[in-house]
């Protein structure tokens, strides 16, 4: 066995049918990889849905009390059997050909992390003819929507910090990166990762980016190092490009253009970015006030 695939859910059983059909589908041969399911105490009738497609799709379910993805993560990869994990979300699409590029660069290497692109889709399926490129980079080290990296590293490092509910995944990449693993980015290990409208988008947006802050602030506290202030916008620049750019007047009339009807076709990106950026950076601020 040479490939794990560690996939935590929680009540996304819609889209986790769909994310389990796709890895059915892949390229790879079966022999090369296995699937752990760990539900983390869906209350949606995931365990039911478990139970009629489990034959058809062939993955082992592991179900616990609900302690977070960072908890789900780490059982999954205590019960794995691979040489190498492999990280995606239940509410990601792969690519037919994801797990065997992921395979053809993991190939006799120890050290290395393999990242692809995590592109955002906002209907169910995989769109036809759509260019990847540099902008599909996320900027985290170690985004496990679509990650991969020998099993022996990660419990080395300590496997993931469970007091993160948000960040887990940059927390536990920055201690690889200081154990000096190298990292690659494949454009063919592609996943779309599903992200339906909200219905009420704007509170979603809002509440989002609060909770992300939090948990940067935490990651800040822990790791005092320049990467992670670059990688959770915690320095002068940022606050800096608040101040200038983002007013408190403008973000107000992003808000009311983005409860218009063209918001949500023309300008939806760039406003969702320019209202999060402006409630992340301002609970950022005050949690720093709080904790010195």
């Amino acid at each position: 066995m040479e490939i794990s695939i560690v996939i935590p859910t929680y009540n996304r059983k819609d889209v986790l049918r769909e994310c389990l059909q796709l890895i059915n589908n892949q390229s790879a041969s079966r022999d090369d990889f296995e699937v752990l399911l760990i539900d983390d105490g869906s209350t949606d009738g995931t365990e039911e849905l478990v139970g009629t497609v489990e034959k058809n799709y062939n993955f082992t379910y592991i179900r616990q009390d609900n302690q977070g993805q960072a908890v789900a993560r780490n059982n999954g990869v205590n019960r794995a059997k691979g040489r190498i994990i492999l990280f995606f979300d239940d509410d990601v699409l792969p690519h037919p050909e994801l797990i065997k590029e992921h395979l053809i660069l993991q190939k006799n290497q120890d050290d290395l992390i393999v990242r692809g692109p995590v592109i955002n889709i906002p209907e169910m399926k995989i769109p036809q003819d759509r260019p990847v490129g540099f902008w599909d980079m996320n900027k985290n080290f170690f985004y496990t929507s679509n990650v991969s990296v020998a099993k022996e590293h990660i419990i080395k490092a300590g496997s993931f910090d469970p007091s993160f509910l948000w960040w887990e995944d940059c927390e536990l990449g920055f201690r690889l990166r200081m154990m000096g693993l190298k990292w690659t980015f494949s454009f063919k290990a592609i996943v779309f990762h599903y992200k339906p409208f909200q219905p009420d988008e704007l509170a979603y947006i809002k509440k989002w980016a609060i909770k992300k802050a939090v948990y940067a602030v935490k990651l800040y506290r822990k790791h005092h190092h320049w990467r992670i202030k670059l990688g959770t916008g915690i320095h002068f620049l940022s606050f800096l490009n608040l101040k200038i750019f983002n007013p408190p007047f403008l973000i107000k009339f992003y808000e009311q253009i983005f409860n218009s009807s063209e918001s949500k076709f023309y300008y939806r990106s760039f406003l969702t970015s320019q209202i999060g950026n402006y409630y992340y950076l301002n609970t950022i601020k005050e949690e720093l006030k709080k904790t010195g």
